[in-house]
């Protein structure tokens, strides 16, 4: 008996905390387009480029389709799209520096943004099993004209496009959380820490970072980020091994992290 109502209690402990909160929203149409909200850089040093794959051949239909490819600046607001045509079972690379640099100025969009994919067909599998057709690949980062390309792929479910409307799928929850990323941040490395606001309104952080000897706070900021923006947080001179901390009501507050150590750089989710 005092294991049954131990197990209950938890049960209910859990309740503020998962009841009607998904990482991602389900869309409403199940005929909606989705993808994740991908991180391109544009400036001197960085290029970005995504592996596209013809998906709808990925179950054995061979028709010629299209992709939409939409950009957002930080602050979530759409710049540019273009319609990417695949023929059978295609493979691209899609230049991303290449398409922002051929249409804008550096100076009006900014070095940082994200980027969406929408796949034009959903394989017919797909659609009898009642589910969706989701674009979670791989993007390419290039630093400083490296020989080596680094790579991460997508995050989550982000965002769906059904009946020419964008909407985002991001899970908020009812009390703020804590996200600590599974990482240690070394001294004699420089990172850049992007963030994305997948959810449909604006999200409020908290960001720590700490000492991870000592656990004591070495930096705190506060950020806003706009739907489907994005904010980028640097950190340089560390003195000490630290962490980070991200406070908010984002349910997956999982961001992704440049490290660069002279000419040399990875990628990854934190």
């Amino acid at each position: 008996m005092p294991n049954l109502v131990n197990r209950l209690m938890n049960k209910i402990k859990r309740v503020p905390w998962v009841f009607k909160q998904p990482i991602t929203r389900l869309p409403q149409n199940n005929l909606a387009k989705i993808s994740d909200l991908f991180v391109w850089r544009c400036c001197k040093d960085w290029q970005t480029s995504f592996e596209l794959l013809n998906l709808a051949n990925l179950f054995g239909e061979t028709n010629d389709c299209q992709a939409e490819v939409y950009f957002f600046n930080m602050q979530g607001e759409v710049f540019h799209s273009q319609t990417v045509e695949f023929y059978k079972g295609d493979r691209q690379i899609l230049n991303i520096s290449e398409v922002l640099t051929d249409n804008f100025q550096v100076s009006v969009i900014g070095e940082f943004g994200t980027f969406a994919i929408f796949h034009s067909r959903t394989p017919k599998i797909v659609t009898k099993l009642k589910s969706f057709i989701a674009e979670r690949g791989y993007i390419s980062y290039n630093y400083k004209k490296s020989a080596l390309s680094s790579y991460v792929h997508g995050n989550l479910d982000a965002i769906e496009k059904s009946n020419n409307t964008l909407s985002l799928l991001g899970g908020v929850s009812f009390l703020p959380r804590e996200y600590c990323l599974q990482y240690q941040f070394l001294p004699n490395f420089e990172y850049d820490i992007v963030l994305t606001n997948p959810c449909l309104k604006v999200q409020n952080m908290n960001i720590r970072i700490v000492s991870f000897s000592t656990n004591k706070v070495i930096n705190v900021s506060q950020v806003s980020i706009m739907p489907k923006g994005s904010f980028v947080y640097h950190i340089k001179n560390l003195s000490t091994h630290s962490r980070m901390i991200i406070h908010s009501k984002m349910i997956m507050a999982r961001p992704v992290i440049f490290a660069t150590k002279g000419n040399n750089m990875d990628v990854f989710h934190g």
